[in-house]
């Protein structure tokens, strides 16, 4: 008898593991250790086939009801016609989940919806900086605000971890393997991976701008809150608010992006000129200095002229936003040795500003006027040198293999008669280098030119390397050698970014 009661003890004492339990369980499995706890803790039982099936989708009540097991509640006494009501009805008196959030009990839950409610059941502690792992999800910019809050609170706690590509996965339906490993950090606080919150400045930028970017990328709407008038009589017509809002939200992202101020807005008087100026350049002859169109008023005209002699023009691209965009590149032979209309509309000091535009049935089609300086407001602004593309990280829909570089420097600061010797060296993460300098002026390729010009800030170093193919997150050092202080110091520049995609 004794002996037997010996046997018993140890056969009782004996762990039973997932792999004894489910047939379709196994020790080398990733989340072998994970479903082991929930069959410990008696959340699980699997099914009566003796399997787990870790990778079948869970569904809603499924998940429900293994995070109340997990936190030792049992279902609600109600009246129930499917298995899953009682479980329902106590998550909903607990406020972990709400009838109108789901139209389906029975269908997979998503990993955002995991987190939800793994938020709500726990009480899980976030971390009061919980913001500052933001950075850490590559797909954050696909939620809505409601959701990034969820994915990053429950991010944050490291009880759900993204993905190996750095994406929370937010829509995507869960299995029942991801359900135990969550479930099981429920249960075992020391399971929790807390994620890696080192934030580079790279990755610190990339989110900012791609978070300016949301609130300032275009939106559809009506063009014309009056009509334009190409005949006589001429009308200038008016652009809808949203439509000219696309345009200034345009011009404070490209700013923004610059590194300058985006404090700058629309005034009635300068959108009046500009908006003329549009009518005069697609009824008379593309230029700074249209002539007069026969039959269109002196006052029209002398509107419009102001518009085109003090603004940035542009012909042939479809809306004002996508209009302001193309007018940074100034990549083509005419503009490339000033980089005139980049330089006036990232001026430091620029505060108002105005937009015209009209569209037209010929070649071009779409005119555009972006009035920026002359007769506006100017604030005083403090700078040391304005960089397109800037650096630590630049978005390289705003940019490209065609399109130049430049470095416009404060001619407070910096001695604009000293530039002769001027070099500027490109170099990539590799170690290999493209140097430019004054021998460099050839218009299709390989360029380099230093412009004294009154554009914007009267001192910028323009280079551009020809057949140069920029890659995402690569790294990129610019230095500029040979550049002179107003106190005669001889000094350089060095500065380093990289291109990553907006969306």
């Amino acid at each position: 008898m004794k002996k037997l009661l010996i046997i018993l003890i140890f056969i009782f004492a004996t762990p039973v593991f997932a792999e004894d339990t489910f047939v379709d369980v196994e020790s080398g499995d990733w989340f072998y250790d994970y479903v082991q706890i929930l069959v410990d803790e008696d959340v699980t039982s699997g099914y009566e086939d003796m399997t787990y099936r870790p990778y079948k989708t869970i569904s809603v009540e499924e998940f429900v009801t293994l995070t109340l097991k997990a936190m030792g509640e049992d279902q609600a006494e109600v009246e129930t016609t499917h298995w899953s009501d009682g479980y329902i009805a106590k998550a909903i008196s607990l406020n972990i989940i709400a009838e109108v959030e789901y139209n389906s009990y029975t269908r997979p839950v998503t990993r955002g919806e995991m987190g939800r409610i793994v938020l709500r059941a726990t009480g899980v502690e976030v971390p009061d900086n919980f913001m500052d792992y933001a950075h850490a999800i590559n797909d954050l910019d696909t939620m809505t605000p409601y959701w990034q809050n969820i994915a990053i609170r429950i991010y944050s706690t490291g009880i759900i971890s993204g993905y190996p590509d750095g994406s929370f996965g937010l829509n995507n339906e869960a299995n029942r393997a991801e359900a135990a490993v969550i479930l099981s950090k429920v249960i075992k606080p020391d399971l929790r991976d807390q994620p890696d919150n080192e934030w580079s400045l790279y990755q610190k930028r990339v989110s900012e701008i791609k978070a300016e970017w949301a609130n300032r990328m275009p939106i559809q709407s009506d063009v014309f809150l009056e009509i334009p008038s190409l005949q006589v009589p001429y009308e200038a017509g008016a652009l809808n608010q949203n439509y000219l809002t696309d345009g200034l939200n345009m011009m404070k992202f490209v700013r923004y992006i610059g590194g300058v101020s985006p404090d700058v807005y629309l005034s009635d008087t300068a959108n009046e000129y500009a908006q003329n100026g549009a009518l005069l350049i697609a009824t008379s002859e593309f230029s700074h200095t249209p002539s007069k169109p026969e039959g269109m008023t002196e006052d029209m005209y002398q509107k419009g002229y102001n518009g085109t002699s003090t603004g940035n023009l542009a012909a042939g691209v479809e809306g004002i936003a996508d209009a302001i965009k193309r007018l940074m590149d100034d990549e083509d032979p005419s503009n490339i040795a000033a980089l005139g209309h980049r330089r006036w509309q990232l001026l430091p000091g620029l505060k108002e500003f105005g937009i015209g535009y009209v569209e037209k049935d010929d070649l071009y089609r779409y005119y555009t006027v972006v009035k920026v300086f002359k007769g506006m407001e100017i604030e005083s602004r403090d700078f040391d040198m304005v960089l397109w593309p800037n650096k630590e990280a630049f978005p390289i829909e705003f940019f490209g293999n065609e399109i130049p570089w430049s470095v416009s420097l404060n001619p407070g600061i910096y001695d604009a008669s000293e530039i002769s010797d001027i070099t500027v060296s490109i170099i990539d993460e590799t170690g290999n280098t493209r140097v430019l300098n004054s021998n460099n002026k050839d218009l299709q390729g390989d360029y380099f030119n230093v412009s004294t010009a009154g554009y914007g800030v009267p001192f910028c170093i323009v280079f551009r390397p020809d057949d140069y193919e920029y890659e995402l997150d690569k790294k990129y050092t610019i230095q500029i050698d040979n550049i002179y202080l107003l106190d005669g110091t001889k000094t350089s520049i060095m500065y380093e970014t990289r291109f990553f995609d907006l969306y």
